[in-house]
């Protein structure tokens, strides 16, 4: 989200937006690190200031403190995700035209997902509706949203594709590559299961599997250990454009998406997709009239599956072909065509209140 909260910011920096950012002032993933109530960042294309408060509290359950954040200086208000922070936004933001993104919502994980659900018909519908426009960053989340929300559209995430764009000469579909969070609903167990089976059949394989945070408990140690298996933790970017390269497959065992950011990169760079069949992830297999496939979708919890497309993939005359198919697909999510799509969102929430142009963005 904050690689999406960044790359926006500087499209509409570009087109001569002044923006800033307010968040909480510490990190889930690392709490006693300690961020500065506010600083300026310089970056090549400009500046941005962000504020930090306080939120006492857990990763899903927290109390954020606005104290006296002055929102009026702000036209049009960008909220992120759809969590506990937004019923307290609401009583600060008064009048002010609102903007959402989903992010997924709250439903990457199935914990309390009965509870998720009764919040989100019962509850949600109070403080969403106060909304002007409500972006729907995948065609999962629009199919969860719109009948809710009528102001929902569907917008899909910008990427910087032109950054990972190279001149591939061949593709090695024997080097597999897998980016993501260490969380529950990413099925790493599973998806460490399938490669076990692939590997048996052709040794030569190997896994990159590049996440954050500690390794999921439930997971064996023969399945972290196993042959062919590199693990890495949070690479740089250069490093991560680099292992795009080698690899020629990306793959993931993920149950739920918001987008599927990891994915689109590795696309972007030439990887040809092999993907459990959730509702974000279809956007992104599809079978372009006279060129096929851009990848496969598969069920990650049946033995042998990836397995199986793989031995489809194998088969195909000219990956080659499939792999430069996989890197126009990605051109749908450049940033200046994103970007320009979120000004035309904040200029008809804007047409609604008859307000100017100005944004705060809420990661």
């Amino acid at each position: 989200m904050e690689q999406f909260v960044l790359g926006l910011c500087r499209e509409l920096n570009k087109a001569g937006h002044q923006n800033e950012v307010l968040t909480l002032n510490r990190l889930f993933s690392d709490p006693q690190k300690n961020l500065l109530a506010s600083e300026e960042l310089s970056l090549p294309w400009g500046t941005i200031r962000i504020h930090r408060i306080s939120a006492p509290g857990f990763t899903s359950i927290f109390l954020p403190r606005l104290g006296s954040f002055d929102f009026s200086v702000f036209d049009v208000i960008h909220y992120h995700c759809v969590d506990a922070f937004l019923p307290f936004l609401l009583q600060k933001i008064g009048d002010k035209p609102l903007v959402i993104t989903t992010h997924g919502g709250w439903f990457h994980t199935q914990r309390l997902m009965f509870v998720k659900k009764l919040i989100f018909i019962g509850l949600l519908p109070r403080f969403l509706k106060r909304a002007q426009k409500i972006a729907a960053c995948s065609v999962s989340d629009y199919l969860r949203f719109s009948p809710l929300f009528p102001q929902t559209v569907l917008l899909p995430n910008g990427i910087d594709w032109q950054d990972f764009q190279n001149q591939r000469q061949d593709i090695n579909p024997f080097c597999l590559i897998h980016v993501a969070a260490n969380r529950p609903s990413k099925r790493i167990d599973l998806l460490l299961s399938r490669f076990l089976e692939l590997h048996q059949k052709y040794p030569q394989t190997k896994l990159h599997l590049i996440g954050s945070g500690p390794w999921p408990g439930h997971i064996s140690q023969d399945l972290i250990s196993q042959p062919g298996l590199i693990l890495h933790h949070e690479v740089p970017h250069e490093q991560l454009k680099a292992l795009f390269l080698q690899a020629g497959i990306v793959v993931s065992a993920s149950e739920y998406e918001g987008f599927g950011l990891a994915v689109a990169e590795a696309m972007a760079s030439g990887c040809i997709p092999i993907l459990q069949s959730n509702q974000a992830y279809q956007s992104f297999v599809l079978d372009v009239p006279g060129k096929g496939l851009s990848g496969r979708l598969t069920d990650y919890s049946v033995p042998n599956s990836l397995l199986t497309a793989f031995d489809e993939l194998l088969a195909q005359p000219d990956l080659l072909s499939t792999s430069h198919l996989c890197r126009n697909l990605t051109q749908i999510y450049d940033w200046e065509k994103v970007g320009q799509s979120y000004s035309d969102l904040y200029s008809e929430a804007l047409l609604e209140m008859s307000m100017p142009k100005s944004t705060i963005s809420l990661p």
